[in-house]
């Protein structure tokens, strides 16, 4: 579990300015259930770091912040994302999916 919290962790390193991604594209990128992507973003000491406050919901809600809802929208909108009635605006052209470029060691799965 350490190693794959750890590779959530880097991978969060790895969105660009202006992108998203999903506790379900983590999870499924390390093999973890998008929940437990959750815990690990809760317990992420280091946001400033490590970016939890890219990762959102399925279908674009925010979701939770340890930082509380306004930083991690505030955060959001100073990268240039949208957000409409509690959603990410545009949510497919702003997903970060992670291909595999650049990405040693970390598979599909």
């Amino acid at each position: 579990m350490i190693d794959k919290k750890r590779k959530v962790l880097e991978l969060l390193q790895k969105i660009p300015k202006g992108k998203v991604t999903t506790y379900a594209i983590l999870g499924k990128k390390v093999g973890l259930h998008p929940r437990t992507v959750g815990v690990i973003m809760r317990g992420n000491d280091r946001p400033e770091t490590y970016p939890c406050y890219k990762v959102v919901a399925s279908d674009g809600r925010l979701g939770g912040y340890n930082q509380g809802s306004k930083e991690k929208i505030r955060q959001l909108e100073n990268d240039g994302i949208v957000i409409k009635r509690g959603k990410i605006a545009s949510l497919r052209e702003k997903l970060h999916k992670f291909d595999n470029r650049g990405q040693k060691g970390l598979n599909d799965n």
